[in-house]
């Protein structure tokens, strides 16, 4: 009974591997029935052993089974892992490639991208060793910077991690000095000059390059080819020789390269500096320009404040029919004498002595500055050479001369006609004899020909004042001026004086009778 059990139990656990896994082809078939059925007679011995052979099959089965599906799982497990692993490899390669792409289209140096990005990029990191390149602001009146820090904070994080000095730089300068917009503000814009200047003398090369090239010739290619078929049927040793020597080539060319390297820094360095230069002396020009602007400005407000004019704009007289030569110098001059003389205005009078004085010193200070500009020709010549002016005249103050010594002689004579400012008459014929001497010497031994148009009605005015005086005035400043105005006389022989001839004839005229 105990082996029935036995067997049974058995039997049981080989039909649920069976089903769980299968028949295995190795397992044995079930014995005949005859042999199922032996007597009773049998021993116990021989049955024990029947059941531990089968047992000992079963179990051989369930370990072949056992085993082949461990091999198949672990080899799809495997190809499972391969396949995971390279999808994930090939995703991250992606996303790391995308991210790198991103972060250097949305981040990256400003050298980045040109093609002489190295040579670029050895100016740039030289800007980090000079301080004054983050404490100096753009030059006034420079090309405007347009400088967005919300666009360029992304750049120059990325330029940080590149420029150790000029993390340095900052670290120093801000915020003690200026806060972290004013110091990028100017590192950027000195960025932009050496890409400006490097676009320059790329440009140039390519031009020279491009114009002292050469095509060559068929000939001179197939002498190439067949020198280079005849250096490949060279012995070994003479390839090696090549070799060497094409390795010594080679490294005189780097070195040409360094050194033309070089030689772009210097040349990008210098005309990033002259731009500099030139921009902060055009600034400064531009401001000389504009105080001299306003100063001629404020010699006429002067005019128009203190003198009342009534004269019209035009005195032309108009004659019908034909007329002789000297009935036109007739009309000429009585049109010349038609121009009244200025008179003093209201404010005139109401200002003292002392402030008409210190106007007058003004006007004198500005007339004395333009006549020195003026008469520095070097100094002149090289503004024009310079490209300073739009022009192509040289650079002048003469309104500013004349029309400032013209104001303040007209000034002198209304005080020298005021009967309230009697104090001052002495001090005024001083120097209304003094600056009408400078001026008729000026207009006959300095004034070019071409420019005696622009102080011709200068001297009409002193002329035609001078007459306006009553006769002992006049014969007292005429004998001081007599020798003065005969000068101008010797200017009538080589052109013509105008309106000058004139009042040059009344002042002789009047001089006659009085044994001048």
């Amino acid at each position: 009974h105990k082996h029935t059990h036995t067997h049974t139990h058995i039997h049981t656990h080989t039909h649920m591997f069976s089903s769980l896994f299968g028949s295995s082809e190795k397992e044995e078939k079930k014995p005949p029935a005859e042999e199922t059925t032996s007597t009773t007679g049998d021993s116990s011995a021989t049955g024990t052993e029947d059941v531990a052979e089968t047992a000992a099959k079963v179990f051989g089965s369930f370990l072949n089974t056992m085993r082949s599906v461990g091999t198949k799982v672990k080899s799809n497990l495997e190809k499972v892992a391969d396949s995971a692993l390279g999808d994930f490899s090939r995703e991250q390669s992606k996303f790391v490639n995308s991210k790198h792409k991103g972060g250097r289209e949305a981040a990256v140096p400003p050298w980045v991208g040109f093609d002489n990005e190295t040579q670029l990029r050895d100016s740039i990191l030289a800007l980090s060793a000079d301080k004054r390149n983050f404490v100096r602001d753009p030059p006034p009146g420079a090309k405007p910077f347009d400088f967005d820090y919300d666009v360029y904070a992304p750049i120059a994080a990325a330029t940080l991690q590149e420029d150790e000095r000029l993390q340095r730089m900052r670290f120093e300068l801000v915020p003690k000095q200026l806060n972290e917009e004013h110091f990028w503000r100017n590192y950027f814009y000195r960025v932009s000059l050496i890409k400006q200047a490097s676009a320059l003398a790329d440009a140039a090369e390519d031009k020279a390059t491009d114009a002292g090239g050469k095509t060559p010739r068929p000939s001179d290619a197939a002498s190439e080819q067949n020198t280079s078929d005849r250096e490949q049927s060279h012995a070994p040793s003479t390839q090696q020789q090549q070799a060497k020597q094409e390795k010594e080539k080679e490294k005189e060319r780097e070195k040409e390269k360094e050194k033309e390297k070089e030689k772009k820094n210097k040349q990008a360095a210098e005309l990033a500096r002259k731009s500099e230069q030139n921009t902060a002396q055009q600034a400064m020009f531009n401001t000389i320009v504009i105080k001299c602007v306003v100063q001629l400005e404020l010699i006429q407000t002067i005019e128009w404040i203190l003198l009342s004019s009534t004269q019209p704009e035009h005195y032309a007289v108009t004659s019908t029919g034909d007329t002789r030569p000297s009935d036109k110098r007739a009309q000429a001059r009585s049109a010349a004498s038609a121009r009244p003389l200025d008179q003093a205005g209201e404010l005139f009078h109401s200002l003292t002595a002392d402030r008409l004085l210190l106007l007058l010193a003004c006007l004198s200070e500005s007339h004395k500055f333009a006549h020195d500009f003026n008469a520095n020709v070097p100094l002149r010549t090289a503004l024009w050479k310079a490209g300073f002016m739009k022009n192509r005249s040289k650079p002048n103050l003469f309104k500013q001369e004349t029309t400032s010594i013209s104001v303040a002689l007209r000034i002198m004579f209304r005080i020298y006609d005021s009967e309230a400012r009697k104090d001052a008459w002495e001090s005024m014929e001083q120097q209304i004899v003094s600056h009408t001497s400078a001026v008729l010497a000026h207009y006959v031994h300095s004034v070019t020909r071409e420019s005696r148009d622009i102080w011709s009605p200068l001297i009409v005015l002193i002329l035609r004042e001078l007459l306006a005086l009553n006769d002992e005035r006049f014969k007292k400043m005429a004998q001081q001026l007599h020798a003065h105005v005969s000068d101008v006389l010797l200017l009538a022989y080589d052109s013509p004086l105008g309106d000058v001839s004139f009042f040059l004839l009344d002042f002789f005229t009047r001089c006659k009778p009085l044994s001048l």
